[in-house]
């Protein structure tokens, strides 16, 4: 980026060797903190073509948790979370509504697809946060490894999610 300022999308795909799942948030977060800017909304996203505005060094900003940190100018921006995801996880969240589901289960409930990055990412973040738990023993349903819905975690990760989608604003 800092070389070709100009450059698309799909190019840093294929010299990162990165899929679209994988650099779509990267990109999100450097337009956000204003490193680079959209030159065009091409319908296909790796044709889609930036412009790089902010060099601030030569070492290349970190992407934690969706905020960026500059290691140049010791800066951090912390940005605001992306809705879709947000809006995404809170219908897994909302879809496990029994006390043992099976992942297609739970993505069935939410409408959303189980196939593809974004969902292993998902169920692994519920995973940790110990929202679900796989069941011990291991049990199945119809081949499916069942998981034991944890309802406090996962209402309290509802609740963090609505408050950050709707913050409360004081007086």
């Amino acid at each position: 980026m800092r070389r070709n300022k100009r450059f698309r999308v799909g190019d840093i795909m294929m010299i990162l060797e990165v899929r679209e799942g994988t650099i779509r948030p990267l990109m999100w977060a450097l337009q956000s903190a204003k490193y680079i800017r959209i030159e065009n909304e091409a319908k296909e996203y790796k044709d889609r073509i930036y412009t790089f505005i902010k060099d601030t060094g030569i070492k290349s900003p970190s992407i934690v948790n969706g905020d960026v940190y500059d290691h140049n100018t010791k800066e951090e921006f912390k940005l605001q979370k992306q809705p879709t995801a947000y809006r995404m996880r809170l219908k897994l969240l909302k879809a496990m509504s029994c006390p043992t589901m099976t992942k297609d289960e739970i993505a069935k409930g939410a409408e959303v697809s189980i196939k593809g990055g974004w969902a292993k990412q998902e169920f692994l973040y519920l995973n940790l946060k110990g929202a679900i738990v796989r069941t011990n023993p291991v049990q199945r349903r119809d081949k499916e490894i069942l998981f034991t819905v944890n309802k406090e975690v996962r209402d309290e990760l509802i609740r963090d999610i609505e408050a950050s989608m709707h913050p409360v604003r004081s007086a």
